[in-house]
């Protein structure tokens, strides 16, 4: 009727200066027409006062914050977000079902809607709270749950990516925080004391959680007081390296313990000791495999100076720079079926590096990741050993060949021993093993003291080794310097000689 009454007033005020009699016969057809629309059209007042409170919401909402939010009669409350980039967002909540429900939306420049979630929970009302934007572009949001605001039961989380597909997390039941701290890839929740006062079952639990929405880790604790604000590195997930004026520490969160000392989450720390300054500048970087920490100093006379230190990252250790890397042969035969071990040279020694292996081609010959290299065919193809962090490698080209009956034998060690300075005491164990097609003949056996070249043992029988077979010599050596043993055989006619020391055998098994 309001809307009828105002066409009505309108009417009047435009008859003011007519005749009487024009006026009462006007207003006698007036009355007669509107008392015919009023009993008409009584069921249908609602629906225009609902349209024009509808258009009212939206556009005052618009006048607002700049969004046209759809479907706005059902907004039950709401804020505005705006991200880096400019883009602006509503959040709060929206009714459904007869409950209010978390409500989240995206609007571009003209201020229409580009999407727009609603997220019912299965019992009670929810509300969106404090989005957060990440380093990749992506939003966190609180989903909070309860009867009321002022009787919520938990704060759960919410990541959204810019098409608006989001990731509602499922956390412990009776969670809450406050605030997130965002790194580059992931971030913590943490909680601060005015939401823990008026939530009984905030715990101060902290969560860490990638920036695409997956939980990295949980702590039965806070974290925060342990997390870093400035002048830091993250080297993982869960590593981190800060730098300090005192020192220089590496913290790895899998170290969690019902802790709040600091020390016991450290894997290294370094002690710095610096000349008395004005200031001091800090900063921290990865510079291939170094781990570069900076001091940026002014002293008191306004003369600068620069001091660094460069540590290994997982182990705080100095860092020693490449002078040179390579193989010491760079073209090795190697057996069909045979393996061998290929081990680069590092210069300095103590320069060592990642090393990623590669072949030219895996059908003649592959290698894995500690170099050890396996003939398949026949054929060459070269191994390359590169170190990623340099930038720089090395190269071995392999010759893989058919196998030589000296190539199908294989001596084993057992037994059990003392080594003083060298020398060997004890039983011992050697098992020769023929690996050929072809019966082998063993026609002596002996042990020879290294350091003296003297025959220790001496065993001169003829014995025949068939195809897959293998012969075993049992012995009691008594202060011998790395022995050396030696077997003569014969296979179809030719003589061959095998000989091996102590060492080697130790190495190889």
């Amino acid at each position: 009727m309001k809307l009828s009454r105002c066409i009505f007033s309108n009417q009047a005020c435009a008859v003011n200066k007519c005749s009487n009699l024009r006026i009462l016969l006007w207003f006698s057809c007036v009355c007669l027409i509107l008392f015919i629309v009023s009993g008409c059209g009584k069921e249908e007042e609602v629906s225009p006062i609902e349209i024009a409170d509808e258009t009212k919401i939206e556009e005052e909402i618009f006048e607002l914050t700049g969004c046209r939010p759809v479907d706005a009669e059902t907004i039950d409350a709401f804020q505005v977000f705006q991200d880096k980039a400019g883009s602006k967002y509503l959040y709060g909540s929206k009714k459904k079902n007869d409950k209010s429900c978390f409500w989240f939306s995206k609007y571009d420049s003209d201020g229409e809607s580009i999407w727009d979630v609603v997220h019912e929970d299965a019992k009670w009302s929810s509300w969106g709270y404090k989005p957060v934007e990440l380093f990749n572009g992506n939003i966190v949001i609180g989903n909070e749950v309860g009867n009321s605001y002022s009787q919520l039961y938990n704060r759960s989380l919410a990541v959204f990516k810019a098409d608006g597909n989001a990731k509602f997390l499922e956390l412990r039941d009776g969670f809450f925080y406050s605030d997130v701290l965002t790194y580059e890839d992931f971030f913590f929740t943490t909680l601060d004391a005015a939401t823990a006062a008026v939530n009984p079952s905030a715990t101060g639990d902290t969560y860490q959680i990638s920036n695409q929405g997956d939980i990295i880790r949980y702590f039965p604790r806070e974290m925060d007081w342990l997390l870093p604000q400035e002048n830091y590195i993250w080297l993982s997930d869960s590593i981190f390296v800060t730098i300090g004026q005192e020192k220089i520490s590496s913290i790895n969160l899998n170290k969690a313990k019902d802790t709040y000392h600091e020390h016991e989450y450290e894997e290294w720390h370094v002690d710095v000791k610096l000349p008395t300054h004005k200031s001091c500048d800090m900063s921290i970087e990865l510079d291939g495999m170094a781990l570069i920490a900076s001091y940026f100093l002014v002293y008191e006379d306004l003369q600068q100076d620069t001091i660094v230190y460069q540590l290994y990252p997982s182990t705080g250790e100095p860092f020693v720079e490449l002078e040179d890397f390579y193989f010491p042969e760079t073209e090795i035969s190697v057996a069909r079926g045979n393996n061998i071990n290929l081990q680069p040279v590092f210069v300095p020694n103590d320069a060592i590096r990642p090393i990623e292996w590669s072949s030219s081609n895996e059908a003649i010959a592959t290698v894995d990741d500690n170099g050890v290299v396996t003939a398949l065919s026949l054929g060459t193809c070269t191994i390359k050993a590169f170190l990623p962090d340099e930038g720089v490698g090395a190269e071995c080209h392999i010759i893989v060949k058919e196998p030589t009956i000296e190539d199908l034998i294989d001596i084993r060690l057992g037994g059990s021993v003392i080594s003083i300075n060298g020398f060997i005491t004890g039983n011992i164990t050697l098992n020769f093993h023929n690996n050929s097609n072809r019966k082998i003949i063993v026609n002596d056996f002996k042990v020879y003291d290294s350091s003296t070249e003297r025959i220790v043992l001496e065993q001169s029988d003829d014995v025949i080794v068939e195809s897959g077979m293998y012969i075993t010599q049992e012995l009691i050596i008594r202060n011998v310097y790395n022995p050396r043993f030696t077997w003569n055989y014969t296979c179809e006619g030719k003589s061959y000689q095998l000989s091996k020391t102590y060492a080697e055998l130790s190495d190889k098994n």
